[in-house]
């Protein structure tokens, strides 16, 4: 058995909260899984405010720390216990938000958190699968795991007490049990539970994959009202198909020193090692009884069953001619109801089964119809009745399979014909930074052949795209915030950080400085940047206003006021494109279009096109709007009435962070899981 993770986020972005998963990168990936790996996972609802994108980036950095530090499974470690691993990172965890709170100066209010953090991790000795996760916040925890009589029960795990997070102590609490194989894990928004029943979940978990178990809750949530946002991570103890991997057992020593995990082989130790200071967590272990316990019950049936051949020896011969007769009659007996039973069974079975059959080829009729009339919100509701009837076939399994896989193909299809999506089944790989630096790169700029790669720690790496050449830019180090957005004008890679700092690098002379913009409101908070005919457009969120420097000598002039409309609400601003006219991406998904000031009409409504809005880019030769949509792992183009007119998308678009578009040479550059990978443009 091995474990199988996957996640959903729908609903509308645009409400008052947001959430945010993070995962493995490739977990629903069949290569990635047969490493089975224990790793952290994360999920998150938070009220939005104007601290939101900077709590979300430390967040996301913060776990994936960990992600390197991967726990083999399958591997003996004897020396330290899994228990102290988690609790270590729960430590540093909290350590790191109360330093990044206190750094930024942001105003967190924790009772509006709603945080769960965990581990998944198999035991080699027993073979048992084991959860440890924290929580703050209201989020639900449900157990779908197997009873008897191939049955299944389903239980909601909470903590004792009431757990109220301090800024040195968002984590506390820890609970932790075995999973029993074939078990469901579902972490989720506790606003699904409105609409979904225990009942209900209990039923889609009870046979099916994570990947279908979560299919199946987002076609039901697909059903509500859009104002809501729903998210979820499922976790399935699933059959390991492919077995498991050898795994060298000398990783587990580095593991331990990246961790800090402290040798509890003699239970002597009790606090991490390499902290300067003493530990803030005192993590209370809630254990939940998860497998049930049988060792006595075992043990005392066991010394019965050894009394007995001593109790038939002094039996006389006719009373053990006689016992042995009833064992056997019994034994026949049994056979003969036994089989009668399997006979019946089989004929109720057979029956079910042409009845589910026939229902099948009933809808596979209907849907060829629909086909013929281009029905295509009939053709997806048919599909979906489809997928469930196929699911519940209970002969024939390779049939089954086969029949469902193909339905699900078509269902995707369908989506994406719907949606003008064109996947990217192998997007070409350019380069790898993962092999340079550990950072995360979040930034990339072209500057003629080459592209310049920027990291949260504002260290910069040129990739050249004539011989595929990746080095590190060597500059003078400067203490600035992490990278928000970045422009090129005339070979200068001008970058926004989170501070409201800017900086500036000479392409080619690698000088790295400060530069120094003063903005015409004191409290401005700008959030984006953008450059047209080498001028600077800098977006102040916090006073709705668009501020324009002309840029003379390597520096930029005095900032003046450009919108016009006192009406314009831009606290949602995170990019902005120029073309003449200024186009604006909100974080829920709106766009708001400028001209001379002013504010345009633009007819362009979200309606689940865009899963998440994290960079829009134009330019005055270019006749589309290009859109950066991360969680739906794709690129969008609409035209600048607001027509969709195409999607890029690809399941190796993992952690999209940034893009570069060349409509020239029909390419663009993608930065995902810090590899830039190339695709064609077909739609020019």
């Amino acid at each position: 058995m091995s474990i199988k993770l996957t996640q959903f986020i729908i609903g509308n972005h645009s409400g008052k909260t947001d959430c945010q998963i993070i995962m493995p990168h490739g977990e629903n990936n069949e290569e990635n899984n047969q490493n089975k790996i224990g790793r952290i996972f994360f999920i998150s609802e938070n009220t939005k405010n104007r601290n939101d994108q900077k709590i979300r980036a430390f967040f996301q950095q913060e776990i994936k720390k960990y992600y390197k530090c991967e726990i083999p499974f399958n591997t003996e470690i004897n020396q330290i216990k899994i228990e102290n691993i988690f609790e270590n990172f729960l430590y540093n965890f909290n350590h790191n938000i109360h330093n990044f709170i206190k750094l930024e100066k942001l105003t967190v209010n924790l009772n509006e958190l709603n945080l769960l953090v965990g581990l998944m991790y198999c035991g080699t000795n027993d073979q048992k699968h084991y959860l440890y996760f924290s929580q703050i916040g209201k989020l639900d925890s449900l157990l779908v795991h197997p009873v008897k009589n191939n049955q299944f029960d389903i239980l909601q795990i909470k903590e004792d007490g009431e757990n109220k997070p301090s800024p040195f102590k968002i984590f506390s609490n820890v609970i932790n049990g075995k999973i029993t194989n074939n078990s469901t894990l579902i972490f989720c928004t506790n606003n699904i539970l409105d609409y979904i029943s225990l009942d209900k979940l209990k039923t889609i978990a009870e046979h099916n994959t994570a990947e279908n178990i979560s299919a199946k809750i987002k076609n039901l949530l697909l059903e509500v009202d859009n104002a809501k946002i729903f998210a979820g991570i499922i976790i399935k103890i699933e059959k390991n198909i492919d077995g498991d991997k050898e795994i060298d057992t000398n990783a587990i020593q580095s593991i331990i020193k990246q961790l800090d995990v402290i040798d509890n082989s003699n239970d002597k130790a009790e606090k991490p090692l390499n902290n300067s200071i003493s530990p803030i967590i005192s993590a209370t272990h809630n254990k939940v009884k998860i497998a049930p316990k049988f060792h006595k019950r075992k043990i005392n049936l066991l010394q019965k069953i050894a009394k007995i051949p001593s109790k038939l020896k002094n039996l006389p011969h006719l009373k053990k001619f006689l016992l042995v007769a009833m064992v056997i009659f019994i034994v026949l007996f049994a056979q003969n109801i036994l089989h009668l039973k399997n006979e019946k069974d089989a004929e109720k079975n057979n029956q079910y089964y042409i009845e589910l059959a026939h229902k099948i080829e009933e809808k596979q009729v209907e849907l060829a119809a629909a086909k013929l009339i281009n029905n295509n919100n009939d053709r997806m509701a048919l599909l979906v009745e489809l997928e469930d009837l196929i699911e519940k076939l209970p002969q024939n399994l390779q049939e089954q399979e086969t029949k469902l896989s193909e339905i699900q193909k078509q269902i995707k299809e369908l989506n994406f014909e719907e949606k003008l999506i064109t996947e990217i089944k192998k997007p070409e790989p350019l380069a790898d930074f993962n092999k340079l630096t550990e950072s995360p790169i979040t930034k990339i700029i072209s500057v003629q052949e080459k592209i310049y790669a920027l990291a949260p720690d504002n260290n910069f790496f040129e990739f050249d795209l004539k011989n595929s050449s990746i080095k590190k830019i060597e500059h003078i180090k400067l203490n600035m915030a992490s990278p928000l957005s970045q422009i090129n004008i005339e070979n200068n890679l001008i970058t926004l950080h989170q501070d409201n700092t800017f900086s500036q690098l000479q392409a080619g002379k690698n000088k790295f400085k400060p530069l120094l913009i003063k903005f015409p409101e004191s409290n401005a908070l700008i959030s984006a940047i953008c450059d047209y005919s080498k001028k600077l457009y800098a977006v102040d969120t916090a006073n709705n206003q668009i501020y324009k420097y002309s840029y003379i000598g390597n520096e930029l002039s005095s900032g003046t006021k450009w919108l016009k409309d006192d009406g314009v609400n831009l606290n949602k601003a995170i990019s902005i494109a120029i073309d003449g006219s200024i186009f604006v991406l909100n974080s829920d998904g709106t766009i708001f279009n400028f001209f001379k000031g002013e504010q345009q009409e633009f007819q362009f409504k979200n309606d689940g096109i865009l899963i998440s809005a994290n960079k829009i880019w134009t330019d005055l030769d270019s006749d589309y709007l290009y859109i950066l949509d991360a969680e739906g792992k794709k690129i969008t183009i609409l035209n600048k009435k607001g027509e969709l007119i195409k999607q890029y998308y690809s399941d190796e678009f993992n952690n999209l962070k940034d893009f570069i578009i060349n409509e020239t040479d029909k390419k663009i550059y993608i930065l995902s899981d810090n590899k830039i990978f190339k695709i064609k443009i077909t739609h020019i």
